[in-house]
């Protein structure tokens, strides 16, 4: 009998016990499912990442090795390599130690998480990515070391998304914000991809809200690079970024299924921005916002699959709706719409 009751009872045991966990440590169910989501992603995508970066620095050791045997003189290099892969052994072990410390509760608020992650992944990964930086200026012949750079880059990417998924709701600082002005400041950002890809990018109507300026600046640069990337082979990316002022009942009228339980304000801005790229399959389209996704495409195209879901995060701190509809350049278009009044 009690063996019968055990299973009735097992699939409770995660909602108690988590439950139990938010009243003791005072924080939200939100907060500790964000938790909860960034420790999986440590467990699986930045171990599989930084993985990638050890087997990338080993063929940056033979690509040395070769050099070397040809007189280059990298003998000082073989031995930073070295100590970086040493050091990934170590990012990898502390990335294993987080997941299981919050899956024990030993981790009990999100901040404390934030600084873990700071301190034992990015502080080392930064130091690398710096290091690479320096040695790549002067040397161009060495693929391996680049290719394991784009790796180290990729790293860095998701753990910034992962502290941006920690980072507390109350923590944000809502100011009048020009949209126009962070979209520039995102194209400026972008200058460089922007200028190897040559891509076409054009900035329509004005608009204003309050709203974290950090925040808007991480969601237009993601959206961007995203149109980028995911240009059509052969062609130039052509995006339009287009602003505008709107009412309630408007939106009420056009997107019934999003705004039909809304009651206030009245003031909202929509922020479209829209691609003649490869676009996202109808069938994949909610699934891109889920962290760690990526789009499946025939070309290997590199990215975190963070990117949206961390944009999806920033709309819904800002209160916002957002839609993917098929552009009419046959690409992408991602539609965001935000109350101007937040707070």
């Amino acid at each position: 009998m009690r063996r019968r009751l055990a299973e009735v009872f097992k699939p409770f045991n995660h909602l108690i016990k988590s439950l139990m966990f938010v009243v003791k440590n005072k924080i939200s169910q939100e907060a500790l499912n964000d938790m909860f989501s960034v420790a999986e992603a440590l467990s699986h995508d930045i171990k599989g990442a930084v993985g990638t970066i050890g087997s990338k620095l080993s063929l940056t050791l033979r690509e040395l090795e070769r050099l070397n045997e040809q007189g280059a003189g990298y003998h000082q290099l073989v031995l930073d390599v070295e100590r970086w892969k040493e050091q990934i052994r170590q990012i990898y072990d502390h990335a294993e130690d987080l997941t299981n410390q919050v899956r024990e509760d030993k981790i009990n608020s999100p901040l404390s998480l934030s600084e873990e992650i700071t301190a034992k992944l990015i502080a080392p990964i930064s130091d690398m990515q710096n290091g690479i930086d320096n040695q790549l200026k002067n040397k161009r012949d060495l693929v391996r070391l680049k290719e394991a750079r784009t790796a180290v880059f990729r790293v860095n990417r998701i753990l910034e998304g992962l502290l941006y998924e920690l980072r507390e709701d109350n923590a944000l600082t809502y100011r009048p914000t020009n949209m126009v002005t962070h979209a520039q400041n995102a194209l400026d950002s972008l200058y460089q991809v922007r200028m190897e890809t040559e891509a076409d990018i054009i900035i329509r109507g004005n608009a204003s809200m309050r709203a974290d300026q950090a925040s808007i600046l991480v969601m237009y640069i993601n959206l961007i690079e995203n149109a980028i990337k995911y240009r059509r082979p052969g062609q130039k990316a052509e995006i339009e970024i287009i602003l505008d002022n709107l009412w309630l009942r408007s939106l009420k009228t056009s997107y019934d299924d999003l705004f039909d339980k809304i009651t206030g304000p009245e003031e909202w801005i929509s922020v479209t921005i829209s691609d003649n790229g490869i676009g996202i399959p109808p069938e994949e389209r909610r699934l891109v916002f889920d962290m760690g996704y990526r789009v499946r495409t025939d070309d290997n195209i590199p990215g975190s699959g963070y990117g949206l879901a961390r944009v999806k995060t920033i709309i819904r701190r800002h209160r916002g709706k957002y839609l993917l509809e098929t552009s009419k350049k046959g690409g992408l278009e991602f539609i965001c719409f935000f109350p101007s009044i937040q707070h």
